[in-house]
């Protein structure tokens, strides 16, 4: 296709951003930096923590710059509910925060469609259990979705709708996060593979890495779908359900909802699409996956 080109997917060939010195110790070792291990090393360091960030490869070389980037409290188990509402709080001011523009939150809504009286009774069901956390969650009837995403194709018995969930930008705001933790004092370095934990008296006192020993106190493993295989050369055990999906991308792409400011996260039963900052969509199935039980 032509047109611009497509924004950049970390990978491998990535060339090297973060490339710190190795400090001889730190409070905390994160293993891993996708979203999850450069947010917890950033706001370690915003506590008063010596951080060291170790990432095998690259910053959001994986999982991280390919996920969909939802910052979604619609249709959370309960027991996750409060962890997204807290984190859709700070997102909405994580750009300011830091100043990186990367990290900018978009707060255009979630949609869940149903094609089924029996999808939207379990929309209706999780809405009332969830009505104690006060969300601005809306059923939508089939004249609401008319009204609101004309054109919007195949035929809905109505929908569940998030005005205040949102979406980042994953290929961008990793890098930008830890470019944050940097100004901060993390030591973020990539092609830094952590091999194992020196463990003194059945506590961590330090991890080996590719480029040398870090004393530290403790350690927090954010290895993604890695987590159980280095786990296991620690006696720790770790079961793990790792999801291999397709998804596609597009160029930028004529906008879906002419009287919407802005295209919000979309799921049905068969599909999900989501709009970047870029102008294109990235789009899957939400039916077909390959299930890894690590």
């Amino acid at each position: 296709m032509g047109g611009a080109a497509l924004p950049p997917i970390s990978d491998k060939n990535t060339p090297v951003r973060f490339a710190d010195p190795l400090p001889d110790a730190a409070d905390v070792v994160v293993i891993g930096a996708g979203v999850a291990g450069t947010a917890t090393a950033y706001f370690l360091a915003q506590r008063g923590q010596k951080v060291v960030l170790c990432e095998k490869g690259r910053v959001a070389g994986e999982q991280s710059s390919r996920n969909w980037g939802w910052i979604r409290q619609q249709a959370r188990d309960l027991a996750e509910l409060p962890i997204m509402i807290e984190a859709n709080r700070i997102w909405q001011g994580l750009a300011a925060e830091t100043g990186e523009a990367d990290l900018t939150f978009t707060q255009g809504g979630c949609l869940y469609l149903a094609t089924t009286k029996a999808e939207m009774a379990r929309y209706e069901a999780w809405l009332d259990r969830a009505k104690d956390y006060q969300l601005d969650t809306k059923l939508l009837s089939p004249a609401d979705l008319r009204a609101l995403y004309p054109g919007l194709p195949g035929t809905y018995t109505g929908g569940m709708y998030t005005a205040s969930d949102g979406r980042g930008e994953p290929f961008a705001a990793v890098p930008a996060l830890a470019r944050a933790a940097q100004r901060l004092g993390v030591a973020v370095i990539e092609d830094c593979a952590v091999r194992t934990l020196d463990v003194t008296g059945g506590r961590v006192s330090g991890v080996v890495t590719e480029k040398g020993r870090v004393s530290c106190n403790a350690v927090v493993l954010a290895a993604g779908a890695w987590t159980t295989h280095f786990a296991s050369n620690v006696g720790i055990d770790v079961p793990q359900l790792a999801v291999r999906c397709t998804v596609a991308r597009t160029e930028a792409a004529p906008h879906l909802f002419a009287n919407q400011p802005d295209v919000p996260n979309i799921r049905d039963v068969g599909f999900c699409l989501r709009r970047r900052a870029d102008g294109g969509y990235t789009l899957a199935t939400g039916t077909h996956a390959d299930h890894y039980l690590s």
